[in-house]
């Protein structure tokens, strides 16, 4: 996007009669796609492996920890969790309210925007127990830790002081140190799988596509199918045993044999028998007038 907000500036200098530029120097430019991650997101088992991991690995403070489950359990996107306020979170209701989100221009600036990424002014989206146990103690851990510096917050306060940069580079020291210290390996995702794994556990536990969309904040649900939708091993195993059960499940009565069936079996045993009856026969008599 800056490249090509760039490449315009150029272009109208090129046009200008009044800026000496003879050629744009970004027109030839071709942006290099990263390469794709092999893994996208967290099957359930990875899942519940991260959260016991993050927790264990800051048992200090429940800040961090509390950042990663809202993104793991919300599938909210990180712009929108940066901007969270505690009268953002219903403790009654167990719901929080997104009506802004941020959108990073580089690892210091950060532009802030009203509503939402889809255009809506907000989503209200309901939390589990574990996500609302999680804020309610990080939410007495601030309060405590800002009585000491001199400035209590209150319900316009912010829920995270977070910088996006900061965020991803403690997930990527997370995985290190847990990849070194256990067996089982666990992938880095990046800040966006956290979404992909919301999604995908979802889909593949049998959530209509319509519910995931509205929860994600897509307007068109084939957003959700085209990208967010991926199939975990375990649902294509699923998927495997479901089609076995429809043909167990299915009654089978045996199949009635017409007359003209039954007639030809009874013939052909009958015939087969007359047959060897008569060999042994023949061959008896054969014997006797020999001998």
């Amino acid at each position: 996007m800056v490249l090509q907000y760039a490449s315009q500036i150029f272009k109208y200098t090129v046009d200008s009669e009044h800026i000496l530029c003879d050629s744009n120097p970004l027109e030839h430019i071709r942006l290099v796609k990263s390469a794709k991650r092999d893994v996208c997101f967290y099957n359930e088992h990875q899942a519940k492996l991260f959260e016991m991991g993050i927790r264990e690995y800051w048992s200090t403070s429940n800040q961090i920890p509390a950042r990663f489950i809202i993104l793991l359990r919300t599938g909210a996107r990180i712009g929108e969790i940066a901007v969270l306020k505690w009268n953002d979170v219903n403790f009654k209701d167990m719901t929080l309210r997104f009506d802004a989100h941020i959108y990073s221009l580089s690892s210091k600036i950060n532009a802030y925007y009203e509503g939402l990424k889809n255009h809506d002014k907000s989503r209200v989206l309901d939390i589990d127990n574990v996500l609302l146990g999680m804020l309610k103690s990080w939410q007495l851990e601030q309060s405590k830790s800002s009585l000491l510096n001199g400035h209590p917050i209150n319900d316009d306060s912010f829920i995270f002081c977070l910088n996006i940069v900061t965020v991803k580079m403690a997930n990527e020291c997370f995985i290190k140190r847990y990849n070194k210290n256990y067996d089982e390996y666990l992938p880095c995702l990046n800040l966006r799988g956290f979404r992909y794994t919301h999604d995908t556990l979802l889909i593949s536990d049998g959530m209509s596509l319509k519910k995931v969309a509205d929860r994600l904040g897509h307007k068109d649900i084939t957003i959700t199918a085209n990208i967010y939708a991926e199939v975990t091993p375990k649902a294509k195993k699923e998927v495997v045993e479901r089609f076995s059960k429809i043909l167990e499940n299915c009654p089978l009565n045996e199949p009635q044999k017409s007359l003209r069936i039954i007639f030809l079996c009874v013939f052909k045993r009958w015939h087969n028998r007359f047959f060897w009856s008569l060999l042994i026969f023949v061959n008896t008599l054969i014997i006797n007038l020999v001998q």
